[in-house]
């Protein structure tokens, strides 16, 4: 694109009609232009006249469009005239607002960072019925314990999303706030809802949780040397999770990321089932093992429609009997699988031999088309998926695996931090299984393999066996180093 006019020539209206369509040169002159930086080769008249042309134009426009003055950022730096002047120029419309880069020493920090917060607070407080979402970020969490003291009982009917991601390294103390916003039906349209550690949910009155169209839930936590003990920062206790929980009917996508859920002290008392008609992904992601921390959810979960779980990793195994099959969760009474409609599975170190043998979540997962293994679970499931295709080849072999056929949906098989100690017998293991399986179409099957560190003497021996798999499925590798 060309942009070549004179002094004479009148100036276009439309020359921000739009600013996407500028080349990147021209953009980079006119910002150098306002800097009084201008390249020798752009300070002729003509060139002068085009960047001020623009500019005057950007300038209008943005003057007469308040759909360009939603979106407010709002740091430590930022004048409380700036969120003024974007609240009046945006009109009636809706607001995004995002609460940002507060970076001050929390321990020693004037009164000048608590009288600014409390400055935006009331301003925003006075405009919450024209919120949409709400974006905490890179924030340390006195300021956050902040916001929610001012943030509560607050009405926002039309807020949508709510994101709270603070600094880890700013952890000094754990707030502790009476109601979690947002969570007792001030907020009818809430959808999506993501909460980053530390901001504990308790001593709340459950009859007061109310989310009926919350689609999205996200909560994380983790381990921090500056709360000042080393427990695990659990979010919420379990009973008040399965109460939130119950308020939620239309809850498609829950993931729980690290200690979250306080475990109940009096196991035999669990509370009542828990429903989630519309779920369809779960993923609980917690490397540390807990106290029946997956056992405990999922026994009083129900969720008839769920296709996608994510299990890596398994509960603290020592306080079970020894030889135990502790997988009775996925199971209903009958023995019948509780989420049987899962099709996308991923597991890492899940398994583990007698108390979680991969062969029950072969059975509980029967129609599973894409799966994930990780870690000791790649040897394991490989020789489970082998023992099935033994069975099938020879009738009379007694069956200690997962069926004939073992996982006969199943297209994309994904192999992930493979031991390369063990890697040859699992690319055997599973040459067995598709072939049992008549995995002789190349298209039938996809394996992948990555995130494996291969010792570069090991690496033809590692191709070699990738080769042995070709013959069944489609394959490929990456971040193979």
């Amino acid at each position: 694109m060309t942009l070549i006019l004179t002094s004479s020539e009148p100036v276009p209206t439309g020359q921000m009609a739009p600013i996407a369509l500028l080349p990147n040169e021209i953009l980079i002159a006119i910002f150098k232009h306002g800097l009084n930086e201008l390249p020798e080769s752009a300070r002729s008249p003509s060139f002068r006249k085009i960047t001020a042309s623009v500019c005057k134009a950007w300038h209008d426009v943005v003057l007469r469009s308040p759909e360009l003055w939603t979106r407010v950022f709002v740091t430590l730096t930022t004048p409380v005239e700036h969120l003024q002047t974007c609240i009046e120029r945006s009109g009636s419309l809706q607001l995004d607002l995002d609460i940002c880069h507060f970076v001050f020493d929390p321990l020693n920090c004037p009164s000048c960072p608590e009288r600014f917060l409390i400055a935006v607070l009331d301003l925003i407080r006075c405009h919450s019925h024209r919120l949409r979402s709400l974006t905490l970020w890179n924030i340390p969490d006195v300021a956050v314990d902040m916001i929610w003291k001012r943030f509560r009982n607050i009405r926002g009917p039309v807020l949508t999303d709510i994101s709270v991601k603070n600094r880890p390294h700013s952890h000094v103390r754990l707030p502790t706030v009476p109601l979690f916003p947002f969570l007792d039906g001030h907020t009818p349209k809430l959808t999506n809802m993501e909460i980053d550690f530390p901001f504990m949910i308790h001593n709340v009155d459950v009859k007061l949780f109310n989310l009926p169209v919350l689609t999205y839930l996200t909560l994380r936590t983790r381990e921090c040397p500056l709360i000042g003990y080393s427990l695990p920062p659990y979010l919420i206790e379990f009973s008040t999770f399965c109460a939130l929980l119950r308020t939620t009917p239309n809850l498609a996508h829950l993931a729980l990321y690290g200690p979250v859920i306080e475990p109940d002290e009096d196991f035999p008392n669990r509370p009542p089932p828990v429903t989630l008609p519309a779920l369809k992904t779960l993923i609980i992601h917690r490397r540390e093992p807990g106290v029946r921390y997956h056992a405990e959810f999922l026994s009083v979960l129900t969720a008839p429609h769920l296709a996608h779980l994510e299990l890596p990793w398994h509960d603290e195994l020592r306080v079970e009997l020894p030889r135990q099959d502790c997988t009775g969760y996925l199971f209903g009474a009958e023995g019948a699988p509780r989420f049987p409609l899962v099709r996308r599975l991923c597991l890492h170190d899940s398994a583990v031999e007698w108390k979680l043998p991969a062969v029950s979540f072969i059975r509980a997962f029967p129609l599973v088309e894409d799966v994930m293994l990780g870690g000791t679970d790649v040897e394991t499931f490989a020789a489970t998926l082998r023992r099935s295709a033994v069975v099938v080849a020879k009738p009379k072999f007694v069956d200690y695996g997962a069926g004939p056929v073992a996982w006969p949906c199943v297209r994309k098989l994904t192999l992930r931090s493979v031991h390369m100690h063990s890697w040859k017998r699992c690319a055997a293991f599973l040459c067995e299984w598709l072939a049992a399986r008549g995995c002789c179409d190349k298209g039938c099957v996809r394996v992948e393999v990555e995130r494996c560190s291969v010792p570069p003497a090991r690496l033809r021996a590692f191709m070699k066996c990738l080769d042995r798999l070709r013959p069944y499925a489609q394959v490929a590798y990456r971040d193979v180093f």
